[in-house]
């Protein structure tokens, strides 16, 4: 993705994170949540938060494997 600002990204992690919890899903699916949000934050111009269409669109390219 294109970078636009930082600002606010990791906030947006942390409530997809958040979210994902909060309404009973796993560790994993929270955590995808957590990057799509962050992720759909920094393609945001300024200090404006993500976007519901950003976020869905990127929310089934985010790929998880265990390490």
């Amino acid at each position: 993705v294109v970078v636009k600002n930082t600002v606010g990204a990791g906030d947006s992690a942390v409530a997809g994170f958040t979210y994902g919890l909060t309404t009973c899903q796993d560790l994993l699916q929270s955590l995808t949540y957590a990057v799509a949000l962050g992720t759909a934050t920094i393609l945001q111009p300024g200090t404006a938060l993500c976007n519901r269409d950003d976020f869905q669109n990127l929310l089934p390219k985010v790929v998880t494997e265990q390490v």
